[in-house]
């Protein structure tokens, strides 16, 4: 896992690289009666360090979602945001059968960056990302996802770049315990398709507190927090990990809905026996 580093500063690759001084001119300056002269007075306008303007630093300072956030649970909506008093998404929940919405902002009719929709009996997804400020697309982009028990896989394929595959796992892994203190969830992977080894780019955890309000934390690792992936990345990244999310709380209500139904029925067939 990689931890995220003050970005480094470089000359712009296009400069052409000075000559090194000659040997004599880094000798001390003398006066003639052979006294050493002070050194110059240090400028910070002087400074040879230039500001940070490459590939890396760029993405880290335009970046739309913070590196980890929080997702907190009102009724029908998740609220995204590294503190309560500070939500920065927003997720309606209209059900299963109704598309997911991922807005920017806390305006729940905002158009959104993003849905996702299940298709069928839930094999497939549906996941839509629109054009925005700030973003790569001119067109919506349409990524269908592949539903497994244990993983959901997709491809965002922009254009005139290769396309990229990434799969969500259930994950027990360092990403996912590096969110706090957590110990379950799951973790995206990018299957990489020119011979480096697969990556861990961002991971979700499951709150195992008391709290009732703070369902998950999420967070992007690697290529997905240096902005490598882009901005499509990120909203794909964030909008699958709501839906699992919402899947996971959704099947939990109804086993327990399920479990205390048989429990009704149990005490309902004991009591009628002992009458």
């Amino acid at each position: 896992m990689r931890i995220p580093e003050k970005p480094a500063t470089f000359n712009s690759p296009n400069a052409a690289e000075p000559e090194p001084p000659a040997y004599n001119d880094l000798q001390p300056s003398r006066t003639g009666d052979g006294k050493q002269q002070p050194p110059p007075e240090y400028s910070h306008s002087e400074s040879s360090i230039a500001q940070p303007s490459n590939h890396v630093s760029q993405h880290l300072r335009s970046s739309r979602f913070p590196t980890q956030f929080n997702v907190y649970m009102h009724f029908s909506t998740f609220s995204l945001g590294p503190h309560e008093d500070n939500k920065l998404f927003t997720v309606v929940q209209t059900g299963l059968r109704k598309p997911m919405k991922l807005i920017q902002g806390s305006e729940k009719k905002a158009s959104p960056l993003s849905t996702l929709k299940m298709k069928g009996m839930g094999s497939t997804s549906n996941l839509t990302i629109f054009p925005h400020d700030g973003g790569e697309l001119i067109y919506p982009l349409e990524i269908t996802i592949e539903n497994h028990s244990t993983r959901h896989c997709f491809c965002i394929g922009l254009p005139n770049k290769a396309p990229q595959y990434f799969e969500w796992r259930s994950s027990k892994s360092e990403e996912v315990q590096a969110l706090g203190a957590y110990k379950r969830g799951w973790k995206l992977v990018w299957l990489r398709k020119d011979g480096r080894k697969d990556e861990i780019v961002a991971a979700s955890a499951l709150n195992n507190t008391m709290s009732m309000k703070k369902g998950l934390k999420f967070g992007f690792f690697n290529a997905g927090l240096d902005g490598t992936l882009g901005d499509t990345f990120q909203i794909a990244a964030v909008t699958t990990a709501m839906s699992d999310f919402e899947v996971f709380m959704s099947t939990n209500v109804a086993i327990a809905g399920s479990a205390s139904a048989a429990a009704s029925s149990a005490s309902v067939a004991a009591a009628a026996t002992s009458t």
